[in-house]
């Protein structure tokens, strides 16, 4: 944890949830953080509430499906605050719906934020690390339902998740060649407005939408603190663990379920006529 304090963090979806949390956790460590959100005004309450807790912090409008946006801010958040040593790709979205079943314009949010945003704001942010001091560190959001297989009304959201842990896999190999660690948190139902999420849509994807209050019900009954996820994903980022996944009983269960259910079809492989798939030499 001392090798971060007095550097720099990044955490996109900033304003609230798991980034809000994230961001107040890092200032508490040492850190300057820049927070960045679509909404302007959230970020800047957020970082106004770090600064009066004797923080440091400085929020920027930044919407993680428009590249340019993610340029001008990875630029502007170096040139106001330095080189970035720690960054948290943490935005995300989610709407209900299947692959199917799913709005056209609802597919192109999720997909945009959750799986596209990610690669963008790697691409910002990443090649402009070189020049940070110490240890250099991504982490990135995923959830638990990325562990699953995806099913239920919220089938689109879990597959964009998939993409999410995808490309956050993919990207670990290519940062380690650049000397830069990888934490994945896979967090299980938590007690944020993510059910709400589209109340901050862009225009160019439908607009805001709001949901009913009593639609919180679920998350807020059963959901983790939000508190506490945030303490256990800096945890796995100080001890440079490549995953993070607090969730619950229900959650295991079905991961190992879908582990199973793989390594039957490894089976499935392995009892067939291996004279049609000699070993390799």
């Amino acid at each position: 944890m001392d090798m971060y304090n007095g550097r720099v963090a990044v955490v996109t979806g900033g304003a609230d949830g798991i980034g809000r949390s994230l961001t107040e956790a890092l200032a508490q460590a040492g850190m300057t953080v820049a927070i960045l959100d679509v909404r302007g005004d959230a970020a800047q309450e957020t970082a106004a509430a770090i600064t009066s807790a004797g923080g440091k912090a400085q929020a920027y409008v930044c919407d993680v499906t428009l590249y340019d946006q993610l340029e001008a801010t990875a630029a502007a958040v170096k040139a106001d605050l330095g080189a970035v040593s720690l960054l948290c790709v943490n935005a995300g979205v989610g709407a209900a719906g299947g692959m199917i079943s799913a709005s056209p314009k609802a597919i192109d949010w999720v997909f945009a934020v959750n799986a596209r945003g990610v690669i963008d704001t790697l691409r910002a942010f990443v090649p402009r690390m070189d020049d940070a001091a110490g240890p250099r560190h991504v982490c990135f959001t995923a959830s638990s339902a990325s562990l699953t297989s995806p099913s239920g009304p919220l089938a689109l959201y879990a597959g964009s998740k998939h993409a999410t842990i995808g490309v956050a896999e993919a990207a670990a190999a290519e940062l380690e060649t650049m000397g830069i660690g990888c934490t994945i948190l896979c967090p299980g139902l938590i007690n944020t407005r993510i059910w709400d999420g589209a109340r901050a849509r862009p225009e160019h994807f439908g607009g805001p939408r709001f949901m009913p209050e009593a639609t919180g019900d679920h998350w807020r009954t059963t959901g983790m603190a939000v508190d506490w996820v945030a303490e256990e994903a800096l945890k796995a980022i100080f001890a440079c663990a490549r995953y993070c996944a607090p969730i619950d009983v229900h959650s295991a269960n079905d991961f190992e379920m879908r582990a199973c259910a793989i390594r039957a079809g490894f089976a499935l492989w392995q009892d067939r006529d291996r004279t049609r798939w000699p070993d390799p030499a």
